[in-house]
């Protein structure tokens, strides 16, 4: 039988603070295959929570929040559990008897699934569609209007184009589960902070970096303009800076995961530099520590919002990038893109090279094919939502990568590469649309390199906040 204890956490209240009791089940000593098997539950992706926001700005839809109390404590348990008596609660004439558990429990290895599924149930039952490339994304359309529903565990963020259909799915949501009812998305959501009015939905992280500078101390810095120096690796690299002590490496861990966490919710500014400087967690040296502080101070005197809008159409651009062999040490190479609806970003990436690229050619045209995965995945998205868009159009500022993904040119310096970045042809034309763009005007630039102030303050001018 699995054991159980009791969880108690001190909570705010508008009485003033109070202590919470959960019952918790020990699930660590549950054996696979016997009392739990499958364990995986969706969640909505960050880059699908921006792509919702933006949908819901430009087709000026309600944004609204929920919150499901006891969530786990809904599901249906998938396997023959036992648990021993919890303490305090056991029965004095058969204190060596067990209880049998026909709901999940939280600390059960399987909770989150079989709430992920009764959750699935009812909203399938409403009416809902589950989009087909994300799990945590779903779409109702109705005589009430359209609706979108973002699921992420407990928390569900509902955008409506009209108050009834929203209405509509809170009473029946609340028929089913014991929610709670947040109203109109007016504060934070997953770490973001989200406010709309009338024509927009703004979304940033002030909060939640206010608050990391101070954790680390480092409110009193002075400013940075850039996250990170032009030409970082020869000292980043270099294995001449002493080796952090223990205490100070794990704070070096504790600043790269709070800022890798920033990165990927919002600040793709910092994508780059952060990406570069999670390569050293396991022996970082003083040098990366430093690098790291520099990071807090940038982002402590540089805020940055993304403002979604109104839009008569939906317009969907891409630009992918790629340095060449600028990893000193291996000579990999770092691609990177970025997705903006109506010129504003949803969705941006930057990461090594799994292999060694011969030419800048190669190494951009591995960065394109990355970017066009993005590309078939966002438009499936769309697809599934009900959101018509022109032609994508995908920029890529090297001409010798654009002509061989459009025609199987220079096949003596080609024939090399591995055939799974080919498949970009298939697409180009019939999916979206490849043209060139300048350097200058390449927005993924700084998700592949680290540029010098005048550069990077330039892209962050033309994506705009």
């Amino acid at each position: 039988a699995v054991g159980c204890r009791w969880v108690f956490t001190m909570k705010s209240g508008p009485d003033g603070p109070f202590e919470k009791a959960r019952l918790v089940a020990q699930g660590f000593s549950q054996i696979e295959g016997i009392d739990y098997g499958e364990t995986f539950s969706p969640v909505i992706r960050y880059e699908s929570v921006r792509i919702l926001l933006a949908v819901a700005a430009s087709k000026s839809f309600m944004v609204h929040q929920m919150d499901v109390s006891t969530a786990f404590l809904h599901g249906d348990i998938d396997k023959e559990v036992f648990m021993k008596q919890p303490p305090g609660f056991a029965d004095e004439k058969h204190p060596s008897m067990v209880w049998k558990l026909h709901k999940s429990l939280y600390g059960l290895k399987q909770s989150p699934r079989c709430w992920y599924i009764k959750m699935v149930d009812a909203l399938l039952e409403m009416g809902f569609e589950r989009t087909a490339p994300e799990h945590g994304v779903f779409f109702l359309k109705s005589k009430e209007g359209e609706c979108l529903l973002g699921l992420y565990v407990d928390d569900l963020i509902i955008a409506g184009s009209s108050t009834s259909i929203i209405a509509k799915v809170k009473l029946f949501l609340s028929s089913r589960f014991k929610m709670k009812d947040l109203g109109k998305i007016l504060g934070k959501f997953l770490g973001l902070d989200i406010v709309q009015d009338a024509t927009t939905i703004k979304v940033s992280m002030d909060s939640y970096i206010s608050l990391m500078v101070k954790n680390f101390k480092m409110e009193e810095s002075h400013k940075q303009s850039t996250p990170m120096m032009v030409s970082p690796y020869p000292q980043l690299v270099s294995g001449e800076s002493d080796k952090l002590d223990e205490a100070d490496a794990s704070l070096y861990r504790s600043i790269i995961g709070t800022l890798l966490f920033a990165a990927n919710c919002l600040r793709y500014d910092i994508c780059f530099a952060v990406g570069l400087l999670s390569r050293f967690l396991q022996t970082p040296e003083k040098n990366h520590l430093s690098a790291a502080k520099r990071i807090l101070r940038y982002l402590n005197s540089n805020s940055l919002s993304i403002t979604y809008g109104a839009a008569s159409k939906v317009t969907f651009v891409g630009y992918s990038d790629s340095d060449w062999a600028g990893d000193i040490s291996d000579r990999k190479s770092v691609g990177g893109y970025m997705f903006l609806i109506n010129g504003k970003p949803i969705t941006w990436s930057s990461k090594k090279q799994a292999s060694v690229s011969l030419l800048s050619c190669e190494a951009e045209y591995i960065a394109l094919t990355e970017a066009v995965k993005e590309v078939l995945f966002i438009y499936q998205v769309f697809d599934d939502i009900n959101v018509l868009i022109v032609s994508p159009i995908v920029y890529c500022d090297n001409n010798s990568a654009v002509n061989l993904a459009k025609h199987p040119t220079n096949h003596r310096n080609s024939k090399h590469i591995d055939i799974r970045y080919h498949f970009i042809r298939a697409h180009v034309g019939l999916d979206f649309d490849l043209w060139r763009v300048d350097s200058s005007e390449n927005l993924a630039d700084m998700m592949t390199k680290s540029l010098a102030a005048p550069s990077f303050q330039r892209l962050i001018e033309l994506i705009g906040n």
